[in-house]
């Protein structure tokens, strides 16, 4: 046995500008078949950005979520747009929803965070620094923008904290452990 999955049937359940979901009829290694397994498919994926600058903190935006009607700081990020580099994609998010132009993007992990069902890749970027473009023209992306100092940014993660997301807790996490923020 090989383990691999196999599909035979797809169909289109639901499909929009954001996204898309199929039911596949599978079979799995052991030859057992399931019909109407379900995918969501989302396009060219997300990108996120952790912009540090040792004297300013890290970039943050704090935002409403509908799904969950929270609040709480993010990182800026978005989608990809179709035929867009990730990298190019972070740039343009971080400057939409801040206002702040960032620097060099440097890649910091690429994950997918729910591949059972979702097939959504995140690209994480890291920068050094950013330059102030102007208050950023999109009212919709962030109530408020705020640079956190690291002591504050991790009692923000901490269970009850501010951040609550995964897309933001698995980028800011993995830049304090093994990238940038780690030695700082």
């Amino acid at each position: 046995m090989d383990g691999k999955w196999e599909s035979y049937k797809e169909r289109t359940a639901y499909e929009s500008d954001w996204l898309k979901v199929s039911l596949y009829d599978v079979k799995l290694p052991d030859k057992t078949e399931i019909e109407g397994y379900h995918i969501v498919r989302s396009g060219a994926g997300g990108v996120g950005v952790v912009v540090h600058d040792p004297a300013k903190g890290v970039l943050l935006i704090w935002r409403h979520r509908l799904v969950g009607d929270e609040w709480g700081w993010e990182i800026p990020g978005g989608r990809i747009d179709e035929g867009e580099k990730p990298e190019d994609a972070g740039a343009r998010e971080v400057l939409e929803e801040t206002g702040w132009r960032p620097g060099k993007l440097s890649p910091l992990l690429n994950c997918q965070p729910l591949n059972g069902f979702v097939d959504h890749r995140y690209h994480f970027f890291t920068a050094k620094e950013a330059t102030w473009e102007g208050p950023s023209a999109d009212v919709n992306e962030a109530a408020d923008i705020a640079w956190i100092d690291l002591p504050q940014l991790r009692g923000k993660i901490m269970p009850q904290g501010e951040i609550r997301d995964g897309f933001s807790i698995t980028a800011l996490l993995w830049a304090m452990t093994f990238g940038p923020l780690a030695d700082a």
